[in-house]
């Protein structure tokens, strides 16, 4: 009989579980396309900006703040796997029958760009809205709608968080600077080819006479390493071998950036060959038009 009652619970709660978010599809897309639109023509232009992305735990927590009704920042039970998360809101004064359109709320958020400099971080009023949607590590988007009263708020959640005392983005040419090594690119911001099936753009550049590959990334000459292949090997760490040992690379990321030399990651070059190329910057022959379905 427990058993019995105790499925019957679960049925219940299954079947009439709330939504992650009070969003439509539609808009879900629009705001989602938004972001992803304003993120690709951000001035400077970024070199590392992230392809952003739907998730429906940020959703969730979203949707369950802005049922809250309280027009302030905070969160819920963190069920997602960002810690921290970031966050926008934006209020509508509508009638419940007048749903606010979420592509006009998130550009009300970039439109503080006019009172942010780049090139100094320094803002004029208020800017943290617009370097969150153009932060460039924040790739995950989940958000909610609710009507209180007299207000709708929206509620937009962000994972990883943005807002830390540096740049929101790298400036330089679009795709050249991604976290995962492979510069490919889909209007203008880093995305694996193999999520979409659209035109599959390498922006990749090898200095030093490196070699582009198929799948985007660079294969370095001997004393190089880098994504491009830019950086010289040498360890330039006052610790290699004098604190730091052999026995810790691979397990502490500080070790292997500051001694790649010391962690075999790159050996000295070869004196007898000299570099006369320019850098490799035509497109790799991952460049092409994906057919539809794969």
């Amino acid at each position: 009989m427990k058993l019995r009652t105790f499925l019957f619970i679960l049925i219940l709660y299954v079947t009439f579980r709330p939504s992650s978010s009070n969003l439509t599809a539609e808009e879900i897309q629009t705001v989602l396309d938004k972001h992803n639109e304003l993120r690709s023509q951000v001035s400077p232009e970024a070199s590392d900006m992230k392809y952003m992305s739907w998730d429906d735990d940020l959703a969730s927590m979203a949707q369950e703040w802005s049922d809250g009704c309280v027009f302030e920042h905070g969160q819920p039970t963190n069920i997602s796997p960002f810690d921290p998360v970031g966050q926008n809101l934006y209020s509508s004064g509508a009638s419940a029958s007048n749903r606010p359109n979420l592509a006009s709320a998130t550009q009300a958020w970039y439109n503080e760009d006019q009172y942010y400099n780049y090139d100094t971080r320094e803002c004029s009023d208020v800017c943290g809205h617009y370097t969150q949607v153009v932060w460039a590590d924040s790739y995950a988007l989940g958000c909610g709608l609710t009507f209180c009263t007299n207000k709708w708020i929206l509620t937009c959640n962000y994972g990883p968080a943005g807002n830390y005392n540096r740049h929101p983005y790298v400036s330089g040419p679009s795709c050249t600077e991604c976290s995962s090594g492979s510069n490919q690119c889909y209007e203008n911001q880093c995305r694996p080819c193999s999520e979409h099936n659209e035109e599959c753009i390498c922006n990749q550049v090898c200095e030093n006479c490196g070699t582009l590959n198929s799948d985007c990334t660079c294969t370095c000459r001997d004393g190089y390493l880098g994504n491009d292949c830019s950086e010289i090997c040498a360890d330039t760490h006052a610790n290699c071998g004098n604190g730091w040992f052999v026995g810790q690379c691979g397990r502490f990321d500080y070790v292997d950036e500051g001694c790649p030399k010391m962690c075999g990651l790159c050996v000295d070059p070869d004196p007898d060959f000299v570099c006369l190329a320019f850098p490799t910057e035509t497109p790799c022959p991952c460049t092409r038009h994906k057919p539809p379905g794969v």
